[in-house]
């Protein structure tokens, strides 16, 4: 709150990125990579370094559509 200012602004900013979030979640290509991100490795382990992340969701947003 202190960088987004007042309540308000706080609040629009944090609905603005729902928002976001879930038009992105609807592109395939962004779905398949949370999808491969969750399924390859974070139910196989609690963490996964940045690097590793990267690699998935390239790999998945790269990928031919199923």
């Amino acid at each position: 709150m202190a960088i987004l200012g007042p309540d308000e602004e706080c609040s629009a900013w944090l609905n603005w990125l729902i928002i976001r979030s879930h038009n992105q979640l609807t592109l395939p290509a962004v779905w398949r990579a949370a999808e491969e991100l969750a399924k390859e490795e974070l139910m196989q382990r609690e963490t996964i370094k940045g690097v590793e992340a990267r690699k998935i969701i390239d790999a998945a947003i790269n990928a031919p559509d199923r």
